[in-house]
């Protein structure tokens, strides 16, 4: 596995203590239960593969680089399609 240094650390729990202050701070108006859910499953889906993608590396696997390659092709055509319908959504 990969080691993320204590700035990339230290800079990771600052966005999420902002994050969650603008929360708490009434600026959104998402349910507590739903936004803890969406938190939780951004982390999952940002963490899961770059640490396959620092093990493969480490140890040569190529199932984890296959994995972790399919893993970020998947999230960035996902990007892609959100992006577009969110343009077609402002321009319609």
């Amino acid at each position: 596995m990969t080691k993320t240094s204590d700035a990339q650390t230290e800079a990771n729990r600052q966005s999420m203590i902002e994050i969650f202050e603008a929360w708490r701070a009434g600026i959104s108006s998402v349910p507590r239960r739903e936004f803890a859910a969406a938190i939780a499953i951004g982390a999952l889906l940002r963490t899961t593969p770059y640490a396959l993608l620092g093990d493969g590396l480490a140890t040569g696997s190529p199932v984890a680089l296959i994995a972790a390659a399919s893993s970020i092709a998947i999230g960035a055509a996902g990007a892609t399609l959100l992006l577009r319908y969110a343009r077609a959504g402002a321009h319609a």
